[in-house]
């Protein structure tokens, strides 16, 4: 069988970029201590960069333009 795929929390991704950018860590030696790829480092990274409020939504969990968009949305009529 495969390998589950791993969940970090919203906590760990930020921990893990603040040791980026605060600690002043190459960005590929914090992936490497922390198991990760350095893509997946880069990909949070970008995500916090575009929207910080609204980053890292959580499992299931939408970010507030989408929830405001469904609200929309059922307001409609058919």
């Amino acid at each position: 069988m495969g390998q589950s795929r791993r969940v970090f929390t919203p906590k760990f991704k930020q921990e893990a970029l603040k040791l980026v950018t605060v600690g002043r860590h190459p960005t590929a030696q914090v992936a490497r201590d922390l198991g990760i790829t350095l893509n997946l480092l880069r990909r949070w990274k970008q995500e916090i960069t575009g929207d910080p409020i609204a980053a890292f939504p959580g499992k299931k969990r939408r970010k507030p333009h989408e929830e405001e968009l469904a609200r929309l949305t059922q307001e409609l009529p058919v």
